[in-house]
């Protein structure tokens, strides 16, 4: 056997085990790390269902996510701030909501494992008297259910 042989056949098998390590001792990801970044860099173009770039990664990683874990499904709830009519602010919660599904859709998770829907400026998190509290409220949450 050639010098050459050997060194091609060592760092062939350094490379197998190298990739066999990753898959084993690799930490997989649980929904909860993966939605609470996604649910933290999610936002929208202001009073439109229009999700802004910077939110792009973190939903990436959720839709990898579900694709690889199908025995998952996926609620998204989209709420507003009290800035508006109820009715305008329940429509907008229901198109931000949907429009969630619709990116993950597109990054290829089954629509039947997505529900969407909008709750309006109802379930308030933070003061709506604020502007930091309006910013906390208008979010769409995940929520996660094994299947």
């Amino acid at each position: 056997m050639t010098r050459n042989a050997k060194i091609g056949i060592a760092v062939g098998l350094l490379l197998a085990i190298g990739v066999a390590g990753y898959f084993y001792f690799r930490k997989p990801k649980t929904p909860k790390e993966v939605i609470a970044k996604a649910y933290d860099n999610l936002t929208f173009v202001t009073n439109s269902d229009v999700i802004k770039p910077e939110s792009f990664a973190s939903l990436d990683k959720v839709a990898e996510f579900f694709v690889q874990n199908t025995n998952f499904r996926l609620d998204l709830v989209g709420y507003t701030d009290n800035v508006g009519s109820e009715e305008f602010n329940q429509k907008l919660s229901e198109r931000r909501a949907n429009a969630v599904k619709d990116y993950l859709v597109k990054k290829g998770i089954a629509e039947t494992l997505i529900t969407a829907v909008g709750k309006g400026e109802t379930n308030p998190i933070a003061d709506n008297n604020t502007a930091e509290g309006k910013e906390k409220n208008r979010r769409v949450e995940f929520i996660t259910t094994k299947i």
